[in-house]
């Protein structure tokens, strides 16, 4: 697995899984990826296999000592998952200073059980948080 620095435009190459598909269309706003690209506001990486991307990955702070994480997933990470989830664990303790936040759809379990391994821990419902109105779960990890 090779892992470089989050360009807007992989959000366009990603082949993105199936839980996910429906933030396809915000992503043809190139001020998006470009909002998610800068350094200022976040930090971000893309993982490829093989050449293909499987996964965009990254964290936006709005303020100092709290992130908002975020992940979007190739349809065929599982062979590269175990790879790729070691590899969040270890960008996280460098960029996971502080509060970390994640909002993960109450209807996505793989998404859910992600969080969990990751060392998020649930702290409530968000309802009618999505752009389709869909509940989210609110995951936080606190590191000092």
């Amino acid at each position: 697995m090779e892992v470089r620095r989050f360009q807007p435009h992989d959000l366009q190459e990603l082949a993105i899984q199936e839980a996910q598909v429906f933030v396809r269309p915000t992503f043809a706003d190139p001020k998006y990826g470009a909002a998610l690209a800068d350094t200022e506001t976040g930090d971000a990486f893309t993982a490829l296999a093989d050449g293909r991307l499987i996964g965009c990955i990254g964290v936006i702070k709005p303020w100092s000592m709290r992130q908002q994480a975020w992940a979007i997933l190739a349809q065929d990470i599982r062979p590269y998952f175990l790879q790729l989830h070691m590899q969040v664990r270890r960008w996280l303790k460098y960029h996971g200073q502080g509060r970390v936040e994640a909002a993960v759809d109450c209807g996505f379990a793989q998404g859910v059980r992600w969080a969990e391994m990751l060392g998020f821990e649930r702290e409530g419902i968000m309802k009618s948080y999505t752009m389709e109105g869909r509940d989210c779960f609110l995951y936080a990890r606190v590191q000092k």
